[in-house]
Parts: C-alpha cells; sequence; structure tokens
C-alpha cells in the first residue's frame, strides 16, 4: 500500500468537507498513513542490501544501484 499517496488523500477528504464527523475522521487517517509512511522509509534506509543502496519505489523498498 502506498502510504504516502492514501495520506495526502485523506488530507484533501478533510479540507475538502465542512461538516466534522467527515473532516476529523479523515484527517486523523490522514496523519496515521503519514506516520506509516515516514517510518516505512526509515525503516527502509537502514536496510542491507548487496549491490546498491535502499530507497522507496512506488511504495516498496529495494536495492537500487546507480546508472555509470
Amino acid at each position: 500500500m502506498d502510504f504516502e499517496s492514501a495520506a495526502g488523500d485523506s488530507f484533501l477528504v478533510s479540507i475538502l468537507f465542512d461538516h466534522p464527523l467527515i473532516a476529523i475522521p479523515a484527517l486523523i487517517v490522514g496523519i496515521i498513513f503519514a506516520f506509516k509512511a515516514c517510518t516505512f522509509e526509515e525503516d527502509c534506509t537502514h536496510k542491507k542490501c548487496n549491490v546498491g543502496t535502499p530507497m522507496v519505489v512506488k511504495g516498496e523498498c529495494i536495492c537500487t544501484e546507480r546508472a555509470r
């Protein structure tokens, strides 16, 4: 799951709706997804790779190698 886009969508919903029963839960969900996206990216940077460096690409942590 791509937590960054889910967090952005939740924040957008909380801004668009004036009704607090929709905006407040959407804002809470957005904050949770933003927190998970940050911790996932941090965990990815500590991953050990045989070749290259770890990088988050499309919601997945993969080992990448620079182009020569």
